[in-house]
């Protein structure tokens, strides 16, 4: 019995070792814990114009180094929704590595393509996003020394020497075996010129830091952080001037119904007079006091934008109060993956209440009811969204 189950017994130990060796090589990407030596992957988001942030592209559009054996991280729903594509770039980081040393990536040879589409990206002040540990960094793609004014007054782009950079300097700050900071500064600006070859280059520099691991994502939430301030007192201010219309408003509507019902109670001398006297009286609202159990044009969309109105509202609810309890900024993609989760399980009471309302004027299209507040929004969603992807290309096409 010992001789038969010896085998077996070694053989199950030796599988689990080898599963727990994986395990143990795996955890640094799981659980953000590294250790000396271990590989920090450089992972390369998309890029896109400075000026205007909802544009981008892959980072791979443009004609930066490519790996040998290229690795795309697993999305999210929310990764997809966002257009996150997180492609790693050859980049080979070891965790507290401090020799310092400079470090080739690839050799890029230009091409009049390859120069034209950096020259492209340059003179648009185009940026690109990287992440390191779930931290985003970002850069500019190159620079532009202006040595002639514009072409015309509305041109923002100035002629002049376009110089990209090929040295990425990595400041990594971690705490114990976490990292907790990233900083990426751009470097070394080389020419585009076409028959030469641009070598692109990275440098690291680790540093202890006493910020602990939970808060360092708060960076990213500073209001120094962003060029952009948030101007409160403007806010405030609108703020109060609606509070200010709205009152107004009110007060004007209320004395006006006040005025209308006193004049309609008022004791008449005679039955008679008193009738010509409401007669008279039937003016503005008055007129349509008949109306309202009439059911309107178009009841079926109505009862439709209602019930999506009511699912809309319950969803930017149930999201606004999972972001006040919870920190939805440290994950990518988690607002959108919230808000999918939320537009889901909220969907009964968009078919509750244009059920309902409908049901009042016992109409005979409830068919097209229930479809058109399953599909109103989505449709809507992607009838925009195909215009927004399809905008771009039609006007690289035609330029």
């Amino acid at each position: 019995m010992t001789s038969t189950m010896g085998p077996r017994y070694y053989g199950s130990l030796l599988v689990l070792l080898i599963l727990c060796a994986i395990r143990a090589s795996m955890a640094h990407e799981a659980d953000h814990k590294y250790n000396v030596g271990d590989e920090v992957k450089v992972w390369a988001n998309k890029v896109g114009p400075y000026h205007n942030p909802q544009e981008s592209y892959m980072y791979h559009s443009l004609p930066f180094c490519r790996p040998s054996d290229p690795e795309q991280k697993p999305r999210t729903l929310g990764d997809a929704l966002e257009g996150n594509a997180l492609m790693n770039i050859g980049i080979k980081l070891r965790f507290k590595d401090t020799t310092g040393m400079k470090s080739e990536i690839c050799q890029v040879q230009l091409t009049q393509e390859t120069a034209s589409a950096f020259d492209f990206a340059i003179a648009r002040q185009y940026w690109y996003q990287l992440y390191l540990d779930e931290l985003p960094v970002w850069a500019m793609v190159g620079e532009m020394e202006q040595s002639a004014p514009p072409l015309r007054p509305d041109d923002q782009h100035s002629r002049g020497t376009h110089r990209i950079y090929t040295h990425m300097k990595f400041d990594i700050a971690y705490n114990n075996d976490r990292i907790v900071q990233v900083n990426l500064t751009s470097g070394e600006p080389r020419p585009l010129e076409v028959g030469s070859s641009l070598s692109f280059s990275y440098s690291t520099h680790w540093h202890e830091s006493d910020v602990q691991f939970e808060d360092r994502y708060r960076r990213y939430l500073d209001y120094s952080f962003f060029e952009h301030q948030i101007h409160s007192f403007s806010i405030l201010n609108s703020f109060m001037m609606v509070i200010f219309l709205v009152g107004l408003v009110s007060l004007i509507l209320l004395r006006t119904l006040r005025q209308d019902y006193a004049a309609i109670f008022k004791d008449a001398e005679d039955e008679f007079d008193e009738l010509d006297r409401d007669l008279a009286d039937e003016t503005g609202w008055k007129k349509i006091h008949g109306d309202v159990f009439r059911d309107p044009v178009y009841w079926p969309v109505l009862c439709t934008l209602v019930g999506v109105g009511y699912q809309l509202l319950l969803m930017m609810f149930g999201v606004l109060i999972c972001a006040l309890v919870g920190t939805l900024y440290v994950g990518r993609g988690a607002v959108l993956n919230l808000v999918v989760f939320f537009y889901a399980i909220t969907s009964f009471a968009a078919g509750y209440k244009s059920g309902s309302m409908y049901a009042q004027s016992r109409g005979q299209q409830w068919k097209f009811v229930m479809m058109a507040t399953a599909l109103a929004f989505p449709s809507l969603l992607l009838a925009v969204t195909t215009v927004l992807n399809s905008v771009p290309p039609a006007l690289q096409g035609s330029g």
